[in-house]
Parts: structure tokens; C-alpha cells; sequence
């Protein structure tokens, strides 16, 4: 069968055939063969290759053939398809590298140059050779080949990797091979479904449960728990429940343990009949079981169990979760899924499950943190009542602790959203003051971009007073990333309290950083310009003057952000204000600014005119002065000299040093 009928997906119809050298043509003289840059050096990186006995120089070799083949395009069959054929002969080193090759290359003939011969000649005969390898490159070349899995059709399955599963499993002297083998149809299953099970697992199922093997059986329960997740229910009810079952009585506790691991699927697609009848009992006996290993790996489980139970949550369930055993894993894993199982069981279970939530947060480092990073979602499950009586306590308690403070930061604005009491909302005003003074830019980073959360939480008048005095200053912040999330947070809460009618102290805070000298600090009012403008006409009487100020700004960068802006306004209301605007900036003298916006350059980018077509009269100033004076101050007219343009160089860059800011991190 053609290759071109068994290999589907999504075809990426980009062509890859023209692009410019990947890794730049290097110093290397190679010959002009094809008089094309990228061709040429992919020849030359061969013909070093074939020259090389050195080891390291054939890795570095093998590691980029990938970006080889692009290069080469049209003639990556013809160098590139005899060389990974040679590659299979060399050492394990070189193999498994190649191995993790095999995807990309696939994906390049089959998706970007849909050259499926040289998936025929080339790929699929060393798939295959490397399969049949020793245990480590065969381990290598099943783990590459399910990536691909879903670019391969069943009927190339069948008709070119048969042999080698077949033979992998029927090998009974060798479990490697056989485990292999289990974990290639487990992977292939995944994309393929109950018919790669019938035709690899079917016929030596029955050998593979009574095998002796340990690595075996554990594998093979691997394959149980894909083919819960993948086969039709009623095959999973009638066959995989009953080699589950035979399989979880085994004397093995290695054997036992897998199947504790491979349980939780079971509880995902069977219905309530069927876990009461046949998966409960197993996992009861597995939370009782005489080896350690299997109480404790079942232990862990307990909460998955209980979230994906189907029908009424038996009492004994809830019993052993609300009860914590020595093992630490088993505490963290409750502390995990507690809202999960909160969220199942209902709020009413909150007494029930009171005093574990109580123990869970006085344990240990990491279990605190689980409980500290989920507490908002547990306030949203019990309302705001419980949430003011039971949680607040223990949220100040996490604020206050040193280890788990900076979790308990990260949601305390989420939490309070679930807290109707005007007076404990304002009393961890105070938490959003230290952050915001806080040493540590991360800190301050973090509130910068939880501000906007607040509306919901406080009234206006103290989002006109102490939030506002909190992101004037983030706003102004010497680190760039915490003024931009400032910003951003500055246009939502600013968009909030114009429409409210009170937002005169926002509307002057905005117009104040969009005519800042500094141009770190004005480049902002762009960001803050990004929630504003889906209010066209809010936006337009109140901040128009200040668009069209900033879209001419000096400074490349704050017009290259401002393009973002433009795209924004035209999406949100494709306006005539805003179709101006962009067809101004789109015949801006900086080609980057323009590519944001055609989407082309139209010039080659660095030292060029300011603006082309003027003949003879080209004014070629450097990139640092133009991004300074704009076109209107130039005068096109005089040509300057190259010793008067350096002079303009430097005293453009003396120009632009007094534009930046003090700040140690800038300075930097």
C-alpha cells in the first residue's frame, strides 16, 4: 500500500523549501554546487561528516540533521535518507540519538515536504531496525515512535510493524523484549484504539497473565488501565474488568501495587453497579493488604477514588479519608484533592470533614502549602458564611507564617471575593500595603498583577484611596515587569470607576504617564490603553489627545507596543479613529513598527533612509538617532556627511542616556 494512503493528520501546508540558512553559512569554504546559501552548507556539514571518525563530531552531526533536511529541501531524500540508513550501523550512542530523530524527520517528509517515498525507502526500514535492536535503543526508538503514532495509519501498523510486535511478544525467554513490546501497543493503543489490542495482545493474553514475570504482569496491567480509558465500555465490562480482577490477586505485592496504580481509570469510565460490585471490594482489600507498599500506594488514591466515584459516596470511603495514617504521602495527597473531594461530597460535609482540614493545616512544610494555595477555592465551595467563621483564621495564619506566606499572598485577593464582611476585607488591607512596599520585586510583582481582582472586593472609595495610592506607586516601580502588570490592572480598575462615574483620579493618573519623560514610564500607558479601548467611545473622550500622541512617540519601542494597541482597537470597533491611526503607523520610518502592522517589510532593517525613494538624496542617519527625532523634524533635503553623522550618533545617544532611568535594574 502506498505510504501516501497510510500516514494522515494535519498537513502543514507552509512551504519550507526557500528559507534562509538556519545556522548561517560559518566560515567554512564548501563548494558552490547549487549557488544556493542553505543547499551549499548542508552539502558541506555532509561531506564533513563523511570525512569524521571522530564520535562527538558524528553526534554533533546527528543532533542537527533535522535542521540539515530543511535546508536542504528538495534533495533531503537524496543526501539525507543513505546517511540515517548508515547511522543504524553505528554505535548505541549514536542510534538512540538517532532514534530521538526519527519524529521531527517523519514530520518533515510527511507533513512539510509530503515526500512519502522517502518514508518508504528510508524512515520506515530504520524504524524498524532500530526496534530490533539491543534492549536500550529499542527502548528509545518505542518511546520516539509514539509521538508520531497519530501521524501513522492502522494499516501501516499492520502491515510494516506486525512482525516486530509479534515477535517481541512471543519471545518467552526474553521478558525485556516482551515488555517492550507491551508498552509499543499500549502507546499505539492510545491513537488506535481496541483494533491494535485484538491484533497484537488477544493472542497471547492468556500466556502473558500466567506468565512468571513480574515485569511482564506489570506491564501488561499498564495496558489494562489504557484500554479502560480507550476501548468501548462494554468490552472494558465484560473482558478487562475480569483479567483486572485475576490479576489483583496475584501473590506477587509488586503485582498487587500495579494494580492499585492502574485502579483509578476503572473508577472514571464504570458505572455504579460495576464499582460497587467489582472495583470497590478490590480496592478495600488493596487498603487492607498485608504488604505496606500497596496500603500506602492505595491510601494515596483514596481521594482520586472519591472525586470520580459514580452514586452515592459510601460512608466507609469517607471514613478512611477523614482519617490520616503515619504516611506523609497519604496526608500530602489528602491535602491535594481536598477541594475536589469537598466539591463532591458538598458543603453540607463540611463538619464532616472539618477536623481533617484542621489537622491538615498545623502538618508538615508541603502540605500547608497545598492547603494555602487552594484555600480560595475551598471559600468559593462553602459560601461566604462558613468561609468568614471557619477560613479567615487560618489565612491570616498562612499570611503571617514565613513558609507558606507568599501562597497565601497569591490568592488573598480571590479569597476575599467570597467574603461579604466589610470590616475583615479591610482588615487585610493592610497585607496589600506590605506587598507593595515590599523589598522583593517578585512580591511586588505579584500584586501588581492581582490588583484589578480587587474591584469586587472593595467599595469605591477605598479603590479611589488606598488601591489607587497602591498602583500609582507599582505603576512607577523601578523593575519593567511590575509596572507593565501594574498597568494593566491600572486600565481594568480605571475602565471600572469611569463607568461608575468616579474615576477622575484614574483618568489623570493615565494621562500623567502618557506624558511622562521618562519613556520606560510612559510606554505603560499603552498597556493600560488595552482594557480601556474596548470602550470605544469611553476611551475616545477621554484619551484620545494621548493615542494620538504616543502612536508619533520619539522611541521605536513605544510605537512598536502601541501597534498592539492599534490591532486591539481595530478588533474591538473598527472605527475611522482607529483605521487612521493605523494607516499613519503603517508608514512609519521603522520597518519593525510597520511589520506589526502589514504585515511585510518593505526595506532591509539597520542603517538605511529615513524614508526611500528620494534618489540621490538619501539621509542616512543611525537607528539611535531616529529613534529619537522623528521623520517631521528632518529636512529631507541635505545630505550629510559620514564624519557629521557619527557626530549626530553621539550626541543622539547622549540624548537617549538622559531619557533612561536611574534605577540600579535599568542600569544594569
Amino acid at each position: 500500500m502506498e505510504a501516501s494512503n497510510l500516514f494522515y493528520g494535519v498537513i502543514d501546508t507552509k512551504s519550507y523549501l526557500n528559507v534562509d540558512d538556519i545556522n548561517g553559512i560559518g566560515l567554512g569554504s564548501f563548494p558552490k554546487k547549487f549557488q544556493d546559501p542553505s543547499i551549499d552548507f548542508a552539502l558541506f556539514k555532509i561531506a564533513t561528516y563523511a570525512q569524521t571518525e571522530l564520535v562527538p563530531e558524528k553526534i554533533n552531526f546527528v543532533r542537527e540533521i533535522s535542521d540539515t533536511c530543511r535546508e536542504l529541501g528538495p534533495y533531503s531524500e537524496e543526501f539525507i535518507i543513505p546517511i540515517i540508513n548508515s547511522l543504524t550501523d553505528e554505535s548505541s550512542e549514536i542510534k538512540i540519538l538517532l532514534a530521538s530523530k526519527i519524529p521531527d524527520l517523519t514530520s518533515f517528509f510527511v507533513q512539510e515536504t509530503r515526500n512519502f517515498q522517502a518514508i518508504n525507502k528510508g524512515i520506515i526500514p530504520v524504524i524498524k531496525k532500530l526496534l530490533s535492536d539491543e534492549i536500550d535503543v529499542s527502548k528509545a526508538m518505542v518511546d520516539n515512535l509514539l509521538s508520531i503514532a497519530s501521524l501513522m495509519s492502522f494499516e501501516l501498523i499492520q502491515s510494516e510493524l506486525s512482525d516486530i510486535i509479534n515477535e517481541m511478544l512471543k519471545d518467552e525467554n526474553n521478558e525485556e523484549d516482551i515488555a517492550i513490546g507491551i508498552d509499543l501497543v499500549k502507546g499505539l493503543m492510545k491513537t488506535h484504539g481496541i483494533g491494535v489490542w485484538q491484533l497484537y495482545i488477544a493472542e497471547v493474553l492468556e500466556r502473558l497473565i500466567q506468565s512468571n514475570s513480574i515485569k511482564i504482569k506489570k506491564s501488561l496491567i499498564g495496558v489494562l488501565g489504557t484500554a479502560c480509558e480507550t476501548f468501548p465500555y462494554e468490552y472494558v465490562k465484560d473482558e478487562i474488568i475480569q483479567m483486572f480482577l485475576t490479576l489483583s490477586q496475584d501473590g506477587n505485592w509488586g503485582i498487587r501495587k500495579a494494580c492499585s496504580e492502574a485502579i483509578i481509570p476503572f473508577f472514571k469510565v464504570c458505572d455504579a453497579e460495576t464499582l460497587n460490585k467489582f472495583i470497590l471490594p478490590v480496592f478495600y482489600k488493596f487498603l487492607k493488604d498485608k504488604s505496606k507498599w500497596v496500603q500506602q500506594e492505595s491510601q494515596n488514591l483514596l481521594p482520586q477514588v472519591i472525586v470520580y466515584f459514580k452514586g452515592e459516596i459510601p460512608e466507609k470511603l469517607i471514613k478512611t479519608y477523614c482519617t490520616i495514617p503515619d504516611a506523609t504521602d497519604a496526608a500530602y495527597f489528602r491535602a491535594f484533592y481536598f477541594p475536589g473531594v469537598l466539591l463532591k461530597l458538598g458543603k453540607e460535609s463540611w463538619n464532616d470533614l472539618k477536623k481533617l482540614f484542621m489537622k491538615l493545616c498545623t502538618s508538615e512544610f508541603k502540605i500547608k502549602m497545598c492547603i494555602a494555595s487552594s484555600l480560595h477555592e475551598i471559600a468559593k465551595i462553602l459560601g461566604s458564611e462558613t468561609t468568614e467563621k471557619d477560613l479567615v483564621e487560618f489565612l491570616e495564619d498562612f499570611i503571617k507564617n514565613d513558609s507558606t506566606k507568599s501562597k497565601a499572598l497569591t490568592i488573598l485577593a480571590k479569597f476575599l471575593v467570597e467574603v461579604k464582611d466589610s470590616r475583615i476585607k479591610e482588615k487585610f488591607l493592610v497585607y496589600f500595603k506590605e506587598m507593595a512596599d515590599s523589598n522583593n520585586w517578585r512580591v511586588r510583582e505579584l500584586l501588581a498583577g492581582e490588583l484589578h481582582e480587587l474591584i469586587p472586593v472593595y467599595n469605591r472609595d477605598i479603590l479611589n484611596g488606598e488601591i489607587f495610592n497602591i498602583i500609582q506607586n507599582l505603576c512607577r516601580d523601578s523593575v519593567n515587569i511590575v509596572r507593565k502588570k501594574a498597568c494593566r490592572s491600572l486600565g481594568n480598575i480605571a475602565l471600572f470607576m469611569i463607568n461608575q462615574k468616579q474615576g477622575e483620579n484614574y483618568i489623570n493618573l493615565i494621562k500623567n504617564i502618557a506624558k511622562d519623560s521618562n519613556c520606560h514610564i510612559r510606554i505603560g500607558f499603552v498597556e493600560a490603553a488595552k482594557s480601556l479601548c474596548m470602550d470605544y467611545e469611553l476611551f475616545i473622550e477621554n484619551f484620545k489627545e494621548n493615542i494620538e500622541e504616543i502612536s508619533k512617540d520619539p522611541v521605536n519601542n513605544i510605537r512598536l507596543a502601541c501597534t498592539d494597541l492599534i490591532k486591539l482597537g481595530v478588533k474591538y470597533n473598527s472605527a475611522e479613529f482607529w483605521q487612521e491611526i493605523k494607516g499613519e503607523m503603517s508608514r512609519d520610518y521603522d520597518e519593525d513598527v510597520k511589520y506589526e502592522l502589514i504585515g511585510k517589510y518593505e526595506k532591509s532593517r539597520g542603517v538605511e533612509p529615513l524614508e526611500p525613494g528620494h534618489g540621490e538624496n538619501f539621509i542616512l542617519f543611525p537607528p539611535v538617532f531616529r529613534s529619537i527625532h522623528a521623520i517631521e523634524t528632518v529636512d529631507k533635503t541635505e545630505l550629510i556627511s559620514p564624519v557629521e553623522a557619527k557626530l549626530v550618533a553621539i550626541s543622539s545617544y547622549i540624548e537617549l542616556e538622559n531619557h533612561m532611568p536611574k534605577d540600579i535594574e535599568l542600569s544594569a
